[in-house]
Parts: structure tokens; sequence; C-alpha cells
């Protein structure tokens, strides 16, 4: 499943850096809070936006701290978006995201607690909208493979 994460991530981050080389622009910095399952466990994050004028493909780097389960777990996730056309205030958006986890897991006596670093996968799906004063809102669910929580919901601020 580490193989199959690595050639997916790889082939994604490849598929934008030739379809718009050098055509990225910062688009802002944002916070990101949420809940995931298995392990369960409320996160927070901080996100940057960067994407193209001329195409839909949004490349959004995030880190997240998830605390509960008895894990501490801190993700490095690299998020390639697809930006669909407008239907209304809402865009909606889809893509993937490669992870990097780092994993604290606290075990009860007599077993020694555990740390490790994996690899993951993500599914993304979202829902973007603008609000006042240049700011935006987004609503995201992610779907995880390898050994990334299986699913996390979240709520994130753009500025």
């Amino acid at each position: 499943m580490k193989r199959f994460s690595i050639v997916v991530g790889s082939l994604l981050m490849g598929s934008v850096l030739w379809a718009a080389p050098g055509d990225f622009g910062y688009e802002g910095f944002g916070f990101r809070v949420g809940v995931s399952v298995d392990p369960d466990q409320v996160y927070g994050g901080i996100h940057w936006d960067f994407s193209s004028a001329t195409s839909s493909i949004h490349i959004r780097p995030n880190l997240e701290l998830g605390v509960g389960d008895d894990e501490l777990l801190l993700a490095a996730n690299g998020e390639v978006l697809y930006y669909f056309k407008q239907q209304g205030e809402w865009i909606p958006y889809a893509g993937g995201a490669l992870s990097i986890n780092f994993i604290d897991r606290d075990k009860p006596p007599p077993f020694v607690d555990d740390s490790d670093v994996e690899l993951g996968f993500y599914a993304v799906g979202g829902l973007d909208t603008a609000l006042k004063g240049n700011r935006r809102l987004l609503l995201e669910a992610k779907l995880g493979f390898s050994d990334s929580p299986d699913l996390k919901v979240g709520i994130g601020w753009t500025f």
C-alpha cells in the first residue's frame, strides 16, 4: 500500500508541475479545525494556498495536529486539488494528498510508548466560498488510505 501511495502522489504532483510550470501564485494562508475517525481525534492546523490563474488546479500544503485516542498525530500533507466551475456561491473541488504522518502512541503500562513515521494518502473533496474582505471558507472531507486516519471532516478559513 505504501508503494501505491508513493506512485499516486508522484503522479499527482508530476501532473501539476507539467500542467503549469511557474504559473502558480500565492493565494493565501489559513487555519483549519475538524475531527477524524480511526484514530478518533480532534485536529487543528494551518494551510497555504497556491493556484494558477489559467487553470483550476490548486496546491494546498498543510500541517495538521491531531489529539485523542491515546495518540498524537502530526500530519504534513501535500494536497493537489481541482476546482470545478462555480455553480452559485460555492465552488466544489476534489483531489488527493500525499501525507507524512508522525505518530506518538501512548500505551498502558507495562508497554513502552511507541512513535513512528508513516506515509499515507487521502482522497479530498470539499466546497469553497468567498467571504467578506477577500477571505475564503472551506468545508472539507478526506478519506484516508494506508497509514492516515480513515476519515477527516473539517472547516477552514483562508486570509
